[in-house]
């Protein structure tokens, strides 16, 4: 793994550091892992794994300073979009996975770089939007579904009429 980091090959030294975290556990190999996650962008993984690695009683002292900047690091990364939507109870997605909660405005943790956003509701138009990775407060008010109705007449010569208006004869959607 450390060849991989040395090499600037993220994916590869994430590999190599997971196999070595599942042979042996040491809180050297969680440093390595949670600096390997920073530098492929994954910033609020990298900063979970160093909140579990400071609860840890055996942290070795020669990484103690390294593990402060490394959770500082992974904090100034993160960026908080606050997003107001409407409705409020909004089902709201980023990168595929729901954000849990409901209300608004909702602040959500953010890797760096763009994101995938879709928000949608029951009987709403679906939105989709790419956040940028400078976006920090954003507002998604979703628009009523055009409702559809369906008239089923029992004869085929009835007239029907949509607001007083002639809509067609017998069956109509």
């Amino acid at each position: 793994g450390r060849r991989q980091a040395q090499a600037e090959r993220w994916a590869e030294a994430l590999l190599e550091f997971q196999a070595s975290e599942a042979l042996v556990p040491r809180a050297v190999t969680e440093f390595n892992l949670a600096t390997t996650l920073l530098r492929l962008g994954r910033a609020r993984e990298a900063l979970a794994m160093v909140e579990r690695l400071e609860a840890r009683s055996e942290v070795d002292e020669r990484i103690a300073g390294d593990i402060v900047r490394l959770r500082a690091a992974a904090r100034d990364a993160i960026r908080t979009l606050a997003l107001a939507v409407s409705p409020a109870t909004a089902r709201v997605e980023v990168d595929g996975a729901v954000v849990e909660g409901t209300g608004s405005p909702r602040a959500i943790p953010l890797d760096p770089g763009p994101h995938a956003l879709v928000v949608t509701a029951p009987g709403h138009t679906e939105q989709r939007r790419t956040l940028a990775p400078t976006d920090l407060a954003l507002s998604v008010e979703l628009v009523a579904a055009p409702a559809l109705l369906t008239v089923d007449a029992h004869t085929a010569d009835a007239v029907i009429e949509l607001d007083g208006e002639p809509a067609g004869q017998g069956s109509l959607t």
